[in-house]
C-alpha cells in the first residue's frame, strides 16, 4: 500500500504538473501572439471572442487529460483538440506561427501521455493532417494564401523535434518511475526483514527465559518427588520400627533418626519452595540495546550512534528498561521505514525531572504525523509511569524524544 501511494504521488507529479503545464504554456503563448498581432491579422473583429473561448476550452481539456485512463476517450479528446486547432487556424491564412504554437501544445500532450508506439503513430498522423490542411482559403470575404512551403518545412521539423524530445522525456520519466517503485519495494522488504530479525531476537530471548524458568520448576518437581518420597518412606519405616522395638536404646535411636529425617524433609521442601518461587533475574537490557543497534546497523547499513551525554554509561539500575528498549526499537524502525534516514543519533541525558531519550535522524521527516499502533503503544507505556513522548520534524530531519521520571527510572 505504501509503495502504491508513492507511485501515484510520483506519477501525479509528472502528469498533473508537467503535461498540462507545458501544454498551457504553449496555448497562452499562442493567445499572447494573437493579441499582439491582431492589427496585422486579416480576421473579423468578432473572431477574437471566439478565439478566446476556444483557447479556454483547450486549457480545460489540457487539465482534464491527466485524469483520463481509457485510451479510447483519450484519443477522442486529442481529436477534439485537433478540430479546435484547425478551426482557430483556418482563418489565419499564411500567419502560421499561432497555429504552430497550438500544434506544439497538442504534440507535447500526445507524446508525454501516450507510450510507444501509440505516440509515434499519433504524431505522424497529426503532422500529416496539419500539412494537408495548409491550403489557400477564403475567409471574411477575402482570399487568404497558404503559408510558404519553406516555412511549413521549418515549422514541421521543429514540431517533430519537440515531439521526439517529449517522447524521450516520457520514456525516461516512466523508466525512472519504475526504478523508484522497485527501490521502494526493496526498501519495504528490508524493513520487513529488519522487523522480523528484531522480532526473532526478542522471541529467542523470551523463549530462553521461559525455558530456564520451566527447567527450574521441572528440577524442583523431580527433587521433590524423588528425595521427598524417599525421606517420607524412611520416616514411616522408622515409626514402624519404633512400634516393634523392645529395646529402649534402639527405640531411642530410631526416634532420633526419624526426627532427623523429618527435619531433613522439611528443609528440602523449604529449599525447593524458595527455588521454585524465586524471581527470574532481570535481563540485562543494556546488552539487548547494544545488540539491537548492532543488528540494525548491519541489516540496514545506517550509521547509528549511541551517546550517553552526562551519563557515564547506560543506567543499569533502571526499572524502565523494557520501555527504553521499545522506544529505541520504534525510533530505529520508523527512521528507516518512513524517514529514509542514513544517520541516526540516540542520546541519553540526565535531567532534574528524569531521564531524557532522544532519537534524531537525518531523514525526510513527515508532513502529516499520524501515530500508528507502535507509537500509540509507546505513548501508553510512557504515560503509565508518568512520562511523556513526542515526535517532531526538525530542521535537519526528524526527532523522537521521551522523558521518563526519576521515580520510574531509578526506583530500585
Amino acid at each position: 500500500m505504501h509503495s502504491l501511494r508513492n507511485e501515484i504521488r510520483t506519477k501525479n507529479r509528472i502528469t498533473l504538473i508537467i503535461v498540462p503545464g507545458l501544454s498551457v504554456l504553449c496555448l497562452l503563448a499562442a493567445l499572447l501572439l494573437y493579441l499582439t498581432t491582431l492589427g496585422t491579422l486579416q480576421v473579423n473583429a468578432s473572431w477574437t471572442v471566439g478565439y478566446c473561448i476556444i483557447t479556454g476550452l483547450l486549457v480545460l481539456l489540457s487539465f482534464y487529460i491527466p485524469f483520463i485512463k481509457d485510451k479510447k476517450i483519450l484519443t477522442l479528446i486529442f481529436m477534439l483538440k485537433f478540430v479546435f486547432i484547425v478551426i482557430v487556424g483556418y482563418p489565419l491564412g499564411r500567419n502560421f506561427e499561432i497555429e504552430f504554437l497550438l500544434f506544439c501544445s497538442l504534440l507535447l500532450e500526445v507524446n508525454l501521455t501516450l507510450s510507444l508506439p501509440f505516440n509515434t503513430v499519433a504524431t505522424a498522423l497529426l503532422l500529416i493532417l496539419m500539412f494537408l490542411n495548409q491550403q489557400p482559403i477564403t475567409a471574411w470575404g477575402k482570399k487568404l494564401a497558404a503559408p510558404p512551403l519553406a516555412n511549413l518545412i521549418v515549422y514541421g521539423i521543429f514540431l517533430l523535434t519537440v515531439s521526439i524530445l517529449a517522447a524521450v522525456m516520457s520514456y525516461f520519466g516512466k523508466k525512472w518511475l519504475n526504478e523508484t517503485n522497485v527501490a521502494d519495494k526493496l526498501n519495504q522488504s528490508i524493513a520487513r526483514l529488519t522487523d522480523a530479525n528484531i522480532g526473532f531476537q526478542q522471541y529467542a530471548k523470551t523463549a530462553s527465559e521461559k525455558s530456564r524458568d520451566s527447567e527450574r520448576k521441572h528440577i524442583t518437581r523431580e527433587i521433590h518427588d524423588t528425595i521427598g518420597y524417599t525421606l517420607t518412606n524412611i520416616i514411616m519405616m522408622m515409626e514402624a520400627g519404633i512400634d516393634l522395638s523392645d529395646s529402649d536404646r534402639l527405640k531411642d535411636l530410631l526416634v532420633k533418626t526419624r526426627d532427623q529425617a523429618r527435619e531433613g524433609l522439611k528443609e528440602v521442601r523449604s529449599a525447593l519452595h524458595i527455588l521454585r518461587n524465586e524471581e527470574e533475574e532481570k535481563p540485562d537490557r543494556s546488552r539487548s540495546i547494544y545488540t539491537l543497534i548492532k543488528t540494525f546497523r548491519i541489516v540496514t547499513g545506517i550509521d547509528v550512534r549511541l551517546e550517553f551525554g552526562n551519563l557515564s554509561s547506560y543506567p543499569k539500575s533502571t526499572d524502565s528498561d523494557a520501555i527504553i528498549y521499545r522506544i529505541i526499537q520504534e525510533g530505529l524502525i520508523n527512521a528507516f521505514r518512513h524517514g529514509k534516514a542514513t544517520r541516526i543519533r540516540i542520546l541519553f541525558w540526565n535531567e532534574p525531572e528524569g531521564l531524557r531519550i532522544s532519537i534524531h535522524d537525518n531523514g525526510r521527516g513527515c508532513q502529516d504525523i499520524k501515530e500508528g499502533i507502535g507509537m500509540q503503544g509507546m505513548r501508553e507505556r510512557v504515560e503509565q509511569v508518568g512520562g511523556w513522548i513526542r515526535a517532531d520534524n526538525v530542521f535537519d530531519g526528524f526527532e523522537l524524544k521521551a522523558l521518563l521520571p526519576i521515580k520510574a527510572v531509578y526506583n530500585g
